[in-house]
C-alpha cells in the first residue's frame, strides 16, 4: 500500500513537471506571436542598453543592476539577447546594497578579454568586498576604467594586497566621502594599473609629489574639493608639475586654505611644453596667483580656465586687480587672443559661480580658449544713481595682455565707465556686441569720445575704437519698449557722428561704419522710419534680427533669428 502511493506521487509529479514543461513551451509560442518579439535581437539589445542610461538622471532610484535582473526575467527569448550582448554587461554597477547574485551574474556574462568599466558609488565595507571580487576578476579583461566612491578606509581595504596588474586601464577615479581622507595606497594603485593615462581624484589630501609621480603615464591629473591646503601642498604640487613627463591635462579645485602663504619666493616652472588644458580654482586668490605666476606654460595652450576667489580681509578690487596683474604676469609671453566674451556668472561647465563673480573668455581659433572667472566690485561711484548695478572691470589699460590683440568683443555684463575706455584704445578692434539696457550708456559715451581731450586742442588725441566697422545691438526683455529702442538707437547714431566728426571724417562718408546690427527678442523691432534714416547717415547696411524666442538674459544668436531688412 505505501509503496504504491510513493509510485502514485512520483507518477503524479512527472506528469505535473511534463504539463509545466508544456505550458511553458505554450508561454513562449504566445510571446514568439506578440509585436514586440517580432524585433530583431540587433534592435532589443539596443534597446536594453539604452534603457541603463536612464539611471543617470537619479541614480540613487534606479540601479542599472535592477534593471539588467528585470529585463533578464521577462522572457526566454529577452533573457538569451541579453545574454548574447556583451555590450549589456562592459559597465558593472556597484554598491553598499548589490546583491551577490547580480555579481555572480556579471561575472558569467563578461567575455574573456571585453572592455569593462567598474562603477562603485557609496562602496560600504560590504560593497568594498564586491568591488575587490570584480576588480580581482579583471585579470581576464579590459578594466578601462574604475571608478569608486567610498570612505578612505574602504578604498584601502580594497586595494591593499588585490592580486591585478591591468595593463589597459585608461582610467581611474577616486572620491573620498571622508571628506580630506589620507591616500596611502598609491603603491598598490600604481601596481594595479601600471598604464593609466587619467586620475581624479575628489576630497582627498594633496598626495606628494612622489605618489603621483608613481603612475609614469599620466596625461590628466584632476585634484578636485581639496578642503585645506598648505604652503607644503603647493610646493609638492609644483614639484609634480615640474616632473611629470606626460602631463597633458591639470585641474585644481581647492575650497579654503586656512593657511598664510607667504609672498616668496616661489619656485618658477620649466616650459610646460606638453600641458595643453589647464584649470585652476581656489577661493584664495593668493594660491592662483602663485601658481600662475609659476607656470611657463606652452603658447599654444588649448583650454585654460582659471577662477579667482577672494581670502578674507581682501576686498574684490584687490582681488580683481591682482589677478589682472597675474594673468598679464603669466600669459605675456603667449599670443593675446582675437575675441573676448565678458559675460555674467555661468561657467563654461554650466555651473554658477556667484552673483560677485564675472566671466572673461576668450578665444583665438575656435580651438584654443581661455575662460577666466573673478570678483568684482559691484556699482561705481561715479554711476550711482543709473537702473543698473555696474561693475569695475580690472582691466583698464588697453595694453593690458587680455585686451591687446583683441579684434572682437562682446560684452552680456555692465562694466563702469574705466572699462569701456581701455576697449575704446584698443587699436585691432573691429566688432562690438553690447546690450541696449539704458540711455546715455557707458559704451555709447566712450564711443563718442567722453573724457578725451578736444582734438583741436590736442591733435594727437586718438579716435575711440580707431578700427572700429561693425556694431551689434542686443535689446533683452528688460529693453523692449519701442521708445526707448528709438531713443538708443538714436543715441547710437549721435555718438557715431561725434566719433566721426573726431577723426576729421565725413558723415555720409568716410566716418561710416560698414555695419549696424540689431537683435530684439520680440515679434519687431520697432524703429521708425526717420530713426532708420538716421542709422542710415552713420553705417553702410542696418539690419534686424528678430528671435522667435523671449530673452531670459541671454543673446538672440544669429541661429536662432529671423533676419530681416528695414
Amino acid at each position: 500500500m505505501y509503496a504504491s502511493t510513493l509510485e502514485s506521487l512520483a507518477n503524479l509529479d512527472r506528469e505535473i513537471a511534463r504539463l509545466e514543461q508544456d505550458l511553458l513551451a505554450l508561454k513562449r509560442c504566445r510571446n514568439a506571436v506578440s509585436p514586440v518579439s517580432r524585433l530583431p535581437p540587433e534592435l532589443l539589445s539596443k534597446i536594453f542598453f539604452l534603457a541603463l542610461r536612464y539611471m543617470d538622471v537619479d541614480y540613487s532610484k534606479m540601479r542599472p543592476e535592477c534593471t539588467k535582473m528585470s529585463i533578464c526575467a521577462v522572457s526566454h527569448q529577452w533573457r538569451e539577447i541579453a545574454f548574447a550582448a556583451p555590450e549589456l554587461w562592459m559597465e558593472i554597477q556597484i554598491q553598499a546594497n548589490t546583491k551577490a547574485q547580480y555579481l555572480d551574474l556579471a561575472l558569467k556574462q563578461v567575455a574573456e578579454n571585453q572592455e569593462v568599466y567598474i562603477d562603485g558609488w557609496h562602496v560600504t565595507s560590504n560593497g568594498g568586498f564586491g568591488a575587490r571580487r570584480i576588480l580581482e576578476a579583471g585579470k581576464r579583461w579590459q578594466v578601462k576604467r574604475a571608478v569608486l566612491n567610498a570612505s578612505a578606509e574602504t578604498i584601502h581595504r580594497i586595494f591593499d594586497g588585490l592580486d591585478l596588474k591591468s595593463e589597459g586601464t585608461e582610467a581611474l577615479e577616486l572620491t573620498c566621502l571622508d571628506w580630506m581622507g589620507k591616500l596611502s595606497c598609491s603603491d598598490a594603485l600604481a601596481g594595479a594599473f601600471p598604464h593609466i593615462r587619467r586620475l581624479f581624484l575628489m576630497g582627498w589630501e594633496v598626495p606628494r609629489a612622489s605618489e603621483l609621480l608613481k603612475f609614469s603615464t599620466l596625461a590628466d591629473f584632476t585634484l578636485q574639493r581639496v578642503a585645506v591646503m598648505t604652503p607644503e601642498d603647493l610646493h609638492e604640487i609644483l614639484l609634480f608639475l615640474k616632473l611629470a613627463r606626460h602631463l597633458a591635462d591639470f585641474n585644481l579645485d581647492i575650497h579654503s586654505t586656512g593657511h598664510h602663504f607667504p609672498n616668496g619666493p616661489w619656485p618658477t616652472l620649466p616650459r610646460l611644453s606638453k600641458v595643453k588644458a589647464l584649470s585652476i580654482s581656489s577661493r584664495d586668490n593668493q594660491i592662483t596667483s602663485i601658481l600662475l605666476g609659476a607656470l611657463y606654460l606652452s603658447a599654444d595652450v588649448e583650454r585654460m580656465t582659471v577662477v579667482f576667489g577672494s581670502h578674507a580681509g581682501s576686498t574684490s578690487a584687490e582681488v580683481s586687480q591682482r589677478a589682472a596683474f597675474t594673468l598679464n604676469l603669466a600669459l605675456r609671453h603667449t599670443a593675446a587672443p582675437r575675441s573676448l566674451l565678458v559675460t555674467s556668472t555661468i561657467g563654461d561647465d554650466g555651473v554658477e559661480k556667484g552673483f560677485e563673480y564675472i566671466g572673461f573668455g576668450a578665444q583665438w581659433d575656435g580651438k584654443r580658449t581661455l575662460g577666466i572667472f573673478m570678483v568684482v566690485p559691484g556699482a561705481s561711484f561715479w554711476d550711482v544713481g543709473l537702473s543698473q548695478n555696474l561693475y569695475s572691470l580690472p582691466f583698464t589699460n588697453p595694453e593690458d595682455w587680455l585686451l591687446s590683440r583683441l579684434e572682437s568683443i562682446e560684452v552680456v555684463h555692465y562694466p563702469s565707465f574705466p572699462f569701456w575706455e581701455a576697449i575704446a584704445g584698443i587699436p585691432t578692434l573691429q566688432k562690438i556686441s553690447v546690450r541696449a539696457w539704458q540711455r546715455n550708456d557707458c559704451f555709447t559715451r566712450a564711443l563718442q569720445g567722453d573724457g578725451l581731450p578736444d582734438r583741436s586742442l590736442q591733435p594727437e588725441t586718438t579716435t575711440p575704437f580707431p578700427a572700429l566697422n561693425s556694431i551689434d545691438v542686443i535689446f533683452t526683455a528688460r529693453s523692449l519698449n519701442t521708445t526707448f529702442k528709438n531713443g538708443y538707437a538714436q543715441d547710437l547714431a549721435t555718438a557715431l557722428r561725434t566719433r566721426a566728426a573726431r577723426a576729421g571724417y565725413s558723415i555720409p562718408g568716410p566716418g561710416q561704419i560698414n555695419t549696424l546690427h540689431f537683435y530684439c527678442c520680440a515679434s519687431e523691432l520697432g524703429i521708425d522710419a526717420d530713426t532708420h534714416n538716421l542709422l542710415l547717415s552713420v553705417a553702410l547696411d542696418v539690419r534686424a534680427s528678430v528671435s522667435t524666442t523671449p530673452a531670459n538674459f541671454e543673446f538672440c544668436r544669429d541661429s536662432d533669428a529671423m533676419d530681416t531688412y528695414w
